[in-house]
């Protein structure tokens, strides 16, 4: 898989047209497959990708371990893989205090620096990235040293729409417009998804982080 870091405009062209989304799951990659073209998360489901499939890839490629976040058809007794993307839900928000694209690091408002490198160590460009983006940075821990596993300029939205379908154990809630909204735990909960049904109508505010959708609230709505 090539390295990549995706900038918001390239991001915004990749996914404008938008997906017929039918599910989403999260979690650890337990192992890839790439001949097979294959990714079994911790859970042991096995994600088929075609070769349309979209990716927002991890820095370096994805490596066991990485969270995810797969968007899913059932076909037949495949489970293809629309897209897949960091677990963004999982990372950190903030905005960017300092960036160096030379040395390949990024301190966020709270103090935290992450440094971006590739697989084999070598330091990643953050072109397209600036002082005062708000962005959120999936890392993991090297010690005393956060490595940048993926960054991506986060939006606000607010949108209005009827439920088609909700699974509260998930924290996910897809609207008629085909998309499909992620609650974290701690916003599900806070969300109270257990008190909406499909056919409500509902206004969620939403941050657009890659091709996720993160669920910030829902309410009722006029229909």
């Amino acid at each position: 898989m090539r390295t990549s870091i995706l900038s918001a405009t390239i991001l915004a062209a990749m996914f404008t047209g938008g997906l017929a989304l039918a599910d989403v799951s999260t979690g650890a990659i337990k192992s890839i497959d790439e001949a097979g073209n294959t990714v079994t998360l911790a859970n042991g489901t096995v994600y088929s990708f075609a070769e349309n499939s979209q990716r927002h890839e991890m820095l370096g490629g994805y490596l066991p371990g990485d969270k995810v976040t797969i968007v899913w058809d059932k076909v037949g007794n495949l489970n293809e893989a629309q897209s897949m993307d960091p677990d963004f839900a999982a990372g950190v928000t903030g905005k960017i205090a300092e960036i160096n694209e030379v040395e390949g690091f990024v301190t966020l408002d709270n103090g935290t620096t992450y440094h971006f490198k590739n697989d084999k160590g070598d330091k990643v460009s953050l072109g397209g990235f600036k002082k005062g983006d708000a962005v959120n940075i999936v890392a993991v821990s090297d010690g005393s040293t956060m490595i940048g596993r993926a960054i991506s300029t986060q939006t606000s939205d607010q949108v209005t729409g009827k439920i088609k379908a909700i699974d509260q154990a998930e924290g996910t809630v897809t609207l008629d417009n085909g998309k499909v909204y992620v609650f974290n735990s701690d916003k599900a909960d806070e969300a109270h998804l257990g008190s909406f049904k499909v056919g409500d109508m509902v206004k969620i505010e939403v941050t657009n982080v890659g091709n996720m959708h993160v669920g910030e609230s829902i309410t009722p709505a006029n229909g």
